[in-house]
């Protein structure tokens, strides 16, 4: 029986609902300190490894995009599918992109702006964020939004990717290892210079290169090995193999959490992001690869849910919390409790990812082209008109 040919689409998918799931939850716990515990009969189980390693959420984000970004290209040098354009590469990224961003960028600019900084004039802080620079300026990394850094990492991926595709193309696992080398090597840089503490060396591109290169590398064996006969003992190999993985990355985060926060955290991600990748990597493979029970689990309804609206849910989610967290007393009363929080945070996160997905996102992603080639146009025409 051959692997799935769509199996893929549900693991991804899968990863990506965890992903955002883990990021509501890590801002749940850095607004009120909640970390989603119990003590049926009097019995206490603290479930504080997820909520404390969310941030975590974003390197999973890296690991995708590189998975996805990468994924027609695979297929075009495996002589499967024909070689996407990068006109069309780069239309899909920018309304996929762009347009909900600078909306949450204006509202979170000029409406709700609960994470201005005073050390940057606004025109100056938006100029950044609008070109997607605002990761290279220690000033206006987290202004506006904390979450909005990764969209600059994303971005300038996104820029480079034709460079590393030209390679890949020519040579794909020499573009691969050369791409994951550059991000080790920023990581070793960062250690070596004692810079492996300061938040914007750890999280601007090069650190998480890495993350990325595992990304593509991941696709690029899904499409070489997907139409391989799978014995039943192959699949419980993968199956296992990706369990064990599984494990892994749950051992990464709570050693993450017995560490510490702050400094120590970036250091412990600057140090880890190989292994976190390598993690990723098998676990993807072993589950697209194996038993369907197992990638069943992984690309359950809730994870494939929350995966269909975790980009605008991610611009959102922050500020919600914050502002939640702000007027708790006088929206409910106070204090609130911790799953009580929990549930009208996260029902609020949903709420406003699901809405701007489908109210956004989606009609422009599928109709944004059209609608800009008809715009310029009737622009064109009224000018040579006049």
């Amino acid at each position: 029986m051959k692997a799935p040919s769509k199996a893929h689409v549900g693991v991804i998918d899968g990863l990506r609902g965890l992903a955002i799931i883990m990021v509501i939850i890590y801002h749940i716990f850095e607004r009120t300190g909640f970390a989603f515990s119990l003590a049926p009969l009097g019995i206490p189980f603290d479930f504080h490894t997820l909520p404390r390693a969310g941030f975590l959420g974003v390197e999973i984000f890296f690991f995708i995009s590189g998975f996805c970004i990468f994924y027609p290209y695979a297929g075009a040098i495996a002589g499967t599918r024909p070689m996407q354009s990068l006109n069309h590469y780069a239309s899909r990224r920018f309304w996929k992109i762009v347009p909900s961003y600078y909306v949450a960028l204006f509202f979170l600019a000029f409406v709700y702006p609960f994470n201005a900084q005073p050390g940057i004039p606004l025109w100056q802080d938006l100029l950044l964020h609008a070109t997607f620079l605002h990761s290279l300026s220690p000033a206006s990394f987290i202004s506006i939004n904390g979450n909005f850094w990764s969209l600059a990492d994303e971005v300038q991926f996104y820029v480079i990717f034709p460079a590393i595709l030209w390679f890949a193309l020519r040579s794909p696992w020499l573009a691969f290892v050369s791409t994951a080398a550059v991000g080790i090597f920023a990581n070793i840089y960062n250690s070596f210079t004692f810079h492996d503490g300061l938040f914007t060396p750890v999280y601007t591109l090069p650190a998480n290169l890495a993350l990325f290169a595992f990304g593509m590398a991941t696709a690029y064996i899904v499409v070489r090995l997907r139409e391989i006969e799978l014995s039943n003992d192959a699949k419980l190999a993968a199956t296992g193999a990706s369990i064990l993985a599984a494990c892994s990355l749950m051992l990464l985060f709570e050693n993450l959490n017995r560490s510490g926060g702050g400094p120590v955290a970036w250091s412990w991600q600057n140090a880890h992001r190989f292994v976190f990748g390598a993690s990723l990597m098998a676990m993807s493979l072993g589950a697209i690869f194996g038993v369907a029970w197992w990638r069943n689990a992984i690309a359950n309804r809730v994870l494939v849910f929350y995966a269909d609206i975790s980009y605008t849910t991610y611009l959102w989610n922050a500020a919600i919390l914050t502002f939640l967290a702000a007027n708790a007393k006088a929206i409910w009363g106070y204090p609130w409790s911790g799953w009580l929080f929990a549930a009208i945070g996260i029902g609020s996160c949903t709420l406003v990812g699901y809405l701007t997905t489908h109210l956004i996102e989606r009609p422009l992603l599928r109709n944004g082209e059209r609608i800009a080639t008809t715009t310029w146009a009737f622009i064109a025409k009224k000018f040579a008109k006049s």
